[in-house]
């Protein structure tokens, strides 16, 4: 049905018919929901519950696929969504204003002197590690702003988050505070920093950084994210597992196997792969795909949502979405759009 059709249906029922049929797109909205089932305003009007089926048009009203469909592959000369989704600011994101139950941390409220922008350091598992922060240009030490920490890919260090493409930044630094870590050289990797070197003593390491944050950074404790590519990407997987109670979102792009053994439980999860990469990675991030819709009440159908080409699974535990980009015209390259996609998933929660 067009949605001309389906308005002009909607304004031929009677107020009874239109109050039954309001709530089934609600249901059938909230199954596609990222952060749950919707709770009814108190005093809602009929008026206003015919304009909730409109908002659930573009979800309850799509034909769900099954399994991890792309929702259609991007446009020859690149998709209109991805160029929105590289081109969206902080501001766009925004800082996911609507958790009205923040978990401030320890540093709020205190007079903490903000840490200065860029490189810092720590002894985590008696080495020497360090990171990179940035906070929010808004940052005053009493609003707990959310967290997101990123994890590079092999070879790289911590400012590969502000390098071109990545630009993250732009995409989120308006709205969070940004920890962008580093792995230690692999001296099997010919000295190259990699997290693949030693997954023990680096999940030590985020909790060295997570602590040092609760001190010296007024955050979010509650709306912590991990975000990686490639070889960070494949760490991340670890971490949703092993750190699943710390952070409530992690995000990826084309990961290899982790440690998914003994997993906290469910957590929302945002993973992407480009069909031109190594075939065993397509497969690979498929997979876990599959483990993270299964841990988390997942059902097989799905229904496109921002940016093309990504999906949305249903029935998902309440606040455990999972979303899934399979682009047909990337590869193991960190997309300009995903930028903007992860940091509004994440906004989204």
């Amino acid at each position: 049905m067009s949605r001309g059709r389906f308005f002009w249906l909607i304004s031929g029922l009677t107020l009874a018919s239109s109050m039954a049929l309001s709530s089934a797109c609600s249901s059938a909205a909230d199954e596609f929901s990222r952060s749950g089932p919707s709770q009814p305003s108190a005093g809602n009007s009929n008026v206003s519950g015919a304009a909730n089926v409109a908002g659930a048009f573009n979800v309850a009203g799509a034909a769900p696929s099954a399994g991890a469909s792309s929702g259609g592959s991007p446009a020859a000369g690149g998709s209109t969504a991805h160029a929105g989704s590289a081109g969206m600011s902080s501001a766009g994101a925004g800082s996911g204003g609507s958790n009205k139950n923040p978990a401030p941390s320890a540093a709020c409220g205190k007079g903490v002197a903000p840490p200065a922008d860029g490189y810092h350091d720590i002894q985590a598992n008696n080495k020497a590690r360090r990171f990179v922060v940035h906070l929010p240009p808004s940052y005053d030490g009493k609003h707990p702003f959310p967290a997101i920490t990123t994890f590079h890919s092999k070879g790289d260090d911590a400012t590969q988050w502000d390098s071109v493409k990545f630009y993250y930044q732009d995409a989120a630094g308006a709205g969070n505070v940004l920890v962008y870590m580093e792995a230690l050289p692999d001296g099997t990797l010919g000295g190259a920093r990699s997290f693949e070197r030693d997954p023990a003593d680096d999940l030590l390491y985020v909790d060295g950084v997570v602590s040092w944050l609760r001190q010296n950074v007024c955050f979010d404790s509650s709306r912590l994210f991990a975000l990686g590519h490639s070889n960070g990407a494949t760490f991340v997987q670890n971490l949703a597992c092993h750190r699943g109670h710390l952070f409530r979102a992690v995000a990826g792009h084309a990961g290899d196997d982790a440690d998914t053994t003994g997993c906290d439980g469910p957590i929302a999860s945002w993973l992407s792969v480009g069909e031109g990469d190594n075939a065993s990675l397509v497969a690979t991030s498929k997979a876990r795909v599959e483990f993270w819709k299964q841990t988390n009440g997942c059902s097989s159908l799905s229904a496109p949502t921002e940016p093309d080409p990504c999906v949305l699974f249903a029935a998902c535990s309440p606040g455990k979405p999972v979303e899934f980009c399979d682009d047909t015209l990337g590869d193991h390259k960190w997309a300009a759009w995903m930028s903007g996609a992860t940091s509004t998933f994440f906004a989204s929660l």
